[in-house]
């Protein structure tokens, strides 16, 4: 699988959510993130929509990382739209710490 991140198609709107559009597998994906979610990841209350766009071009790479884990668990909805929530991360982190786990016994 291929996911492409196109950080020139940030959409922010403040305290709701900041959406971008994804390729994956030559299908174009909008992702939306919700704004307690991207303040849980940014670690601070989000500021400018200039500090978000820098925050998410910033950690383009993590969170294609993060995307293509819920497109292999869940797949590419038919409506090519993609709303990440904290249960989405938190279910991440779950699954990479369980692996680890796993893999040192």
């Amino acid at each position: 699988m291929s996911i492409n991140f196109d950080d020139t198609s940030i959409h922010i709107q403040p305290q709701a959510q900041v959406e971008f559009l994804i390729d994956v597998d030559g299908r174009a994906v909008r992702v939306a993130l919700g704004w307690p979610l991207l303040e849980r990841m940014m670690g601070t209350v989000a500021g400018s929509e200039e500090q978000v766009r820098d925050y998410i071009r910033r950690n383009r790479d993590a969170l294609t990382t993060a995307l293509a884990a819920h497109v292999l668990a869940r797949g590419v909805p038919f409506d090519r739209y993609i709303a990440m929530s904290s249960d989405d991360i938190d279910a991440i982190v779950a699954t990479r710490h369980a692996s680890f786990e796993g893999g040192a016994r």
